[in-house]
């Protein structure tokens, strides 16, 4: 007789493990819906994929289980420009970037640990620092954008 009975809900856990893996061409459309859904747009998929194809960047999705949750991004050179005080991998230094989790998980600490495991990430690489520079936005009537950097354990320069 085959069972088809599930686990009882008291053996579920209260806090799924979070897991990521590297972003791949198979995640394009994920990934769109991301940029989508975040508000930050479509366009630059293709060319962050690319990045990761070169080596200059690691782009992860996040996930609770199967769910798709989130992504973010470790960038050797600034997708941006050419700042070498954001990232410059001859120094050490790496810049976090892309960072979004979709709306129905956020208010779930998943912020921190995705950080927390990125800082993971980095210190595997060798890396000694990593900035984060956020998107402009707009505080007191002034648009902003503000710039983090810290040395690996989260102890700020």
């Amino acid at each position: 007789m085959e069972s088809s009975e599930t686990l009882p809900s008291s053996s579920r856990s209260l806090d799924p493990v979070l897991t990521y893996r590297l972003a791949t061409w198979d995640d394009e459309e994920e990934l769109r819906k991301m940029r989508i859904a975040c508000g930050w747009g479509e366009e630059s998929v293709k060319g962050r994929l690319r990045r990761c194809e070169l080596g200059i960047e690691f782009l992860c999705l996040f996930f609770l289980g199967l769910d798709p949750v989130g992504m973010a991004s470790i960038e050797t050179i600034d997708s941006g420009g050419n700042d070498r005080t954001l990232c410059d991998l001859k120094t050490g230094r790496v810049m976090i970037s892309s960072l979004y989790i979709y709306s129905d998980f956020q208010g779930r600490n998943l912020g921190n640990r995705i950080m927390g495991l990125l800082e993971l990430e980095c210190s595997y690489l060798g890396l000694r620092t990593c900035t984060v520079h956020t998107m402009p936005f707009e505080e007191d009537g002034k648009t902003e954008t503000k710039t983090v950097k810290w040395n690996m354990g989260f102890d700020m320069e």
